[in-house]
């Protein structure tokens, strides 16, 4: 094991060396440090000053409805292209070494624990919130991100062994992938056993969603309940629920070494696509294919239909938009924020609906808050992206500014259309008042610009992170600073003149901003495209 640990001190010393030439990241990796550290005291603070706290059902609810996502999602994809611990450089001196195969799985195991927690302290962003409407502590709430983390990695384990298992055969596939199918389905129908008992309340589904039965399910149900069983001081049970995802976790380990099939070669694939990738976004000659090569795209119609100039670049963009989703600008994640807003705006109502404050403009301005925090995912990166790596944008004789905004238009239509759906739903839903739906579709649309700006700004500042945390907790720390000169002109309003003017005319000042500080940050890095080094 001393060749392992020798390798491991190597690799942290060097990542820190590379860090310390590198100035900009370094600063980056402070900041992001510095905002861990605020968010979670000022969630302590916050918690502690709160009257009234949410049923901490809800919290149950959703956090076991994310462990799922997360479960079935990974589980899904692994079992199409597998999962992989390792890099290049391993497979090239570790794979050929003559160290035991079992202890550079227990190094890769090692290794990809470290890249899961470090890729999801992004949800820390959230513990303010969290800890503020249900009143939990810093401790809780560390609890439930590293819950997260276990989830992750444990998927990932599962994932390799499922890839083994079934070794692409797509009978085993179909029976995997139904088999995975079970946990979500399991969970919804002790949803529905709980609400034929008790009436079809909203109360049977909380009960249920924070009982004990549901807390068995696979992987999932056992971290859920052994999280809030330590949150509740209920150690027993949080005992026997950690014994039972230790040795399942084990005994996955263990029929993955035990089987017949060689690691080598299933992970070798993986890593080389990986690698492909990475390989590609740095030299920029084949990321597109690179990154797509296994996924399928419906054909359905081919030219570009207008275009000339800087222009064909946005005709492109919409073109390879409808081969992905039928109709254009309209795709999942549109449906699935309209579906969580709806459940959202539901809860808050029956939770707060007699509260003098709760009116349809309040729930139409927290719907925009989590339309907010969906696109924030949804634009980190867009299409334009892709043609900063590839050298036709840069050949074409127009102005980089010229240029920079056809290439990002398909992506600022997305939010603007989102908004549009999601608001006229909800005012309909909510008999909210069709101009505050207006003021607040056009506020989520130039709030999708200032994301789009942030990621030109990332691009222009620091080149491809290959970090996606990072970049995640990075464009959040510049949105908060740039959309808070509109987000206090709004709440002064809010604050000083509700009564007296009508509630959209408050979110004008954001609206204003937003559009405002996008269209400076854009031209600002305009210079983006006049010259780029590529390795030919």
């Amino acid at each position: 094991m001393n060749a392992i640990g020798y390798l491991m001190r190597k690799e942290i010393k060097n990542s820190l060396k590379e860090l310390l030439h590198k100035p900009a990241k370094l600063v980056l990796y402070i900041v992001i440090t510095a905002f861990f550290v605020f968010m979670l005291v000022m969630g302590a603070f916050s918690a502690s000053e709160r009257q009234r706290a949410m049923d901490i059902r809800y919290l149950q609810a959703g956090y076991l409805a994310l462990l799922i996502f997360f479960l079935c999602s990974n589980l899904y994809a692994g079992l199409q292209r597998g999962a992989t611990f390792f890099s290049m450089s391993d497979v090239n001196y570790l794979f050929v070494s003559p160290l035991s195969s079992k202890r550079i799985l227990i190094y890769g195991l090692i290794k990809q624990m470290g890249s899961t927690i470090i890729t999801m302290l992004f949800l820390v962003c959230y513990s303010a919130t969290l800890m503020q409407n249900f009143s939990i502590s810093t401790a809780d709430m560390l609890l439930m991100i590293f819950g997260v983390i276990l989830v992750a990695f444990s998927t990932q384990v599962l994932s390799l062994l499922l890839y083994s298992v079934t070794n692409q055969d797509d009978r085993k596939v179909q029976i995997a992938r139904g088999f995975i199918t079970m946990i979500p389905v399991c969970a919804v129908l002790i949803l529905l056993f709980a609400y034929w008992q008790s009436g079809f309340s909203l109360d049977a589904m909380l009960t249920a969603m924070a009982g004990p039965q549901i807390e068995w399910l696979p992987i999932a149900g056992w971290i859920k309940g052994a999280i809030f069983a330590l949150m509740g001081k209920n150690f027993f049970r949080a005992l026997i629920l950690i014994g039972v995802f230790v040795l399942a976790l084990l005994g996955i380990i263990i029929a993955f070494i035990k089987s017949d099939a060689d690691y080598y070669e299933d992970v070798l694939d993986m890593t080389e696509h990986n690698y492909a990738i990475q390989r590609a976004a740095k030299s920029g000659r084949t990321s597109a294919n690179a990154a797509l090569r296994s996924r399928k795209i419906r054909v359905n119609k081919t030219g570009l239909n207008g275009g000339w100039g800087a222009s064909a670049f946005f005709y492109k963009h919409v073109l390879e938009i409808r081969r992905k989703d039928r109709l254009p600008f309209v795709g999942k994640s549109t449906f699935a924020c309209l579906a969580i807003c709806l459940v959202v705006s539901k809860i808050v109502e029956i939770n707060f609906g007699g509260e003098e404050d709760m009116s349809p403009g309040t729930l139409m301005m927290i719907c925009l808050i989590i339309a907010g925090y969906v696109e924030y995912f949804m634009q980190v990166s867009g299409p334009w992206t892709l043609e900063l790596i590839k050298p036709y944008i840069y050949l074409v004789p127009e102005k980089p500014f010229k240029k920079l905004l056809w290439a990002v238009l398909s992506s600022i239509i997305k939010p603007f259309v989102d908004g549009v759906i999601l608001f006229t739903v909800m005012c309909v839903v909510l008999r909210g008042n069709p101009l505050t739906a207006i003021s607040c579709a056009l506020c989520l649309g130039t709030l999708g610009m200032a994301f789009i700006s942030v990621s030109v700004l990332s691009e222009r500042l620091f080149g491809r992170v290959q970090n996606k945390g990072l970049v995640l907790i990075f464009y959040l720390l510049v949105m908060m600073i740039i959309v808070l000169p509109g987000v206090i002109a709004s709440g002064y309003l809010v604050s000083q003149f509700l009564p007296k003017i009508p509630g959209w005319v408050c979110g004008l000042p954001a609206i204003l901003w937003n559009a405002v500080a996008s269209i400076g940050i854009f031209a600002a890095c305009r210079n983006i495209l006049e010259n780029t080094e590529l390795e030919l």
